[in-house]
């Protein structure tokens, strides 16, 4: 029998996926827990094809980036229900749904207040320029932030609603520079943090359907770094 997990909504950002993100959020289904897909301004069928699935869908009219979805997601299972923990996976394929049962039993048993989804970074199955940047923006952020986080930047993570709930007003990054903003606010306030391993699936299609941009987005990632840095 699954196991259930009433307790927790999942955030899926979504993007130009209308091809794959009803395969991602019917594969949570089977685990109780609640889904919030964020159709971040697509300009496909995305939205149509998550108004069918049965799931809770916010639309974006033009696109914002995947901070704003993110953040759309968390306001909403912050104001309208109680659930005690919050997941982020994306809706690109990428990322495994089955891994919920084992990543949300490590974080409610040792109320970990952010759970990150540790990719692995396997050179026989990553696309090297990927696994290139990968490697040396993980390392460069955490000696910049001081911390021995292997996969800083990995968007499949567990957050307890207590941590959202104080660090929420705080949140201002709109693209991807929201894991990394996330990680620091978590730091700065001594919150239990912790990796798990998990599975990541390189498909050419999974590729293709994700909008991470090298140089644009490891910009707003060392811009958000500062920006924390001197607030401080």
């Amino acid at each position: 029998m699954t196991e259930k997990f009433p307790q927790l909504a999942v955030v899926v950002p979504c993007y130009n996926v209308q091809d794959v993100c009803a395969d991602v959020i019917n594969r949570l289904k089977p685990y109780g827990c609640a889904v919030i897909a964020v159709d971040d301004g697509s300009m496909d069928q995305t939205y149509s094809v998550l108004s069918n699935l049965g799931v809770i869908v916010i639309q974006h009219e033009v696109n914002r980036g995947k901070g704003h979805a993110l953040r759309s997601g968390f306001h909403y299972m912050l104001e309208q229900g109680r659930w005690t923990h919050a997941a982020t996976i994306d809706a690109d394929g990428q990322h495994d749904p089955d891994e919920i049962p084992a990543l949300m039993k490590l974080a409610a048993d040792q109320q970990i207040d952010l759970l990150i989804g540790a990719r692995q970074f396997d050179r026989s199955k990553m696309p090297i320029k990927r696994w290139i940047a990968n490697k040396i923006s993980s390392f460069l952020i955490s000696k910049l932030i001081r911390t021995d986080i292997k996969d800083i930047q990995s968007g499949y993570r567990i957050y307890s609603r207590r941590f959202l709930e104080s660090i929420f007003p705080e949140v201002s990054s709109a693209g991807f520079e929201i894991e990394t903003e996330l990680l620091i606010l978590a730091l700065r306030r001594k919150a239990v943090i912790r990796e798990a391993p998990i599975r990541s699936i390189y498909s050419q299609r999974a590729n293709q359907l994700s909008n991470w941009k090298a140089f644009h987005d490891s910009v707003r990632i060392a811009k958000t770094i500062l920006r924390h840095y001197f607030q401080k």
